[in-house]
């Protein structure tokens, strides 16, 4: 839904906990690759043609808002495709310089912090662009348990999927030789099938 295809590929999992004491993670967003990134605003149209990647995070005991290693993130902020320059340490960085004067692409909403409480098995649903960043753990606070599954589209003008970023050699070998089930060759095609790919055997950002 998120991605708005029925062709996707898996790119990567990874554990994202958060022990109490953790300082938070700074504002950011993430590339994509295939030259869609720092390129500026896109119209739904030409966003939903471009390839891009879900970040499907799972919170099993979920997190409130303040000091409790929760997640905050900027609605519409993806449509600004601009993961070189929402770089800031603190969220009055963030609103006195990238925010300012910025609205929703589609709404004409001024863009601001989102700062979210989600209850036990949660899950968020992000693009990569969305600018986004982790509040700090108070360190008598309990661990905050997270993580994190990675997927892509394909671009619909060239049908090039970007190569995953940390498929396992020996998964990827088993997908080629057809050793695992149906569904697990088709997510993880892109680590073997170059011509998918367009050639490209590594992560492209340009």
């Amino acid at each position: 839904m998120c991605l708005g295809s029925d062709n996707i590929y898996f790119d990567h999992n990874q554990l994202l906990t958060r022990p109490g004491g953790y300082p938070g993670s700074s504002w950011h967003s993430h590339p994509i690759g295939a030259g869609r990134d720092n390129c500026g605003v896109a119209d739904l149209t030409e966003y939903r043609a471009q390839p891009n990647t879900n970040l499907t995070i799972c919170y099993p005991e979920g997190f409130e808002t303040g000091k409790d290693g929760g997640l905050k993130i900027v609605k519409g902020s993806h449509l600004f495709r601009d993961p070189a320059n929402c770089r800031f340490t603190t969220d009055d960085e963030m609103e006195q310089q990238w925010l300012v004067n910025r609205v929703h692409p589609v709404t004409g909403v001024p863009l601001q912090i989102e700062r979210l409480s989600l209850p036990p098995g949660s899950i968020v649903c992000c693009l990569s662009h969305a600018v986004h960043g982790v509040a700090p753990k108070a360190a008598e606070r309990k661990t905050r348990w997270c993580t994190l599954f990675c997927y892509k589209k394909q671009d619909d003008l060239t049908g090039f999927v970007q190569p995953p970023r940390a498929v396992p050699p020996v998964w990827a070998l088993k997908a080629k030789q057809g050793e695992l089930p149906d569904i697990l060759q088709k997510l993880l095609r892109h680590s073997f099938d170059r011509k998918l790919t367009g050639g490209r055997t590594e992560h492209d950002e340009t």
